[in-house]
């Protein structure tokens, strides 16, 4: 993907985004380690629950969130 400058060019153009540089808007090496696993991952968080970690968020709310404040940023259309 590294390779998608010119058409990130092109978004931040026609958006008037603030960020032209596009390996400062995205972490391709988080990307390949989440999305390119070879081994199954298997999470378990009761343990922290059991003891006393209880805070809990929704991912889809934290996910729109977070493009919400790079729109807000400018970074994203």
């Amino acid at each position: 993907m590294a390779d998608k400058q010119p058409v990130w060019e092109q978004i931040v153009e026609k958006h008037g985004l603030a960020e032209r540089r596009l390996e400062r808007v995205v972490q391709w090496g988080f990307g390949n380690f989440v999305f390119d696993t070879e081994t199954d991952i298997i999470s378990d968080v009761n343990k922290i629950y059991r003891h006393g970690f209880t805070r809990r968020c929704d991912s889809r709310e934290s996910l729109f969130a977070a493009f919400d404040r790079l729109r807000e940023r400018n970074i994203l259309p």
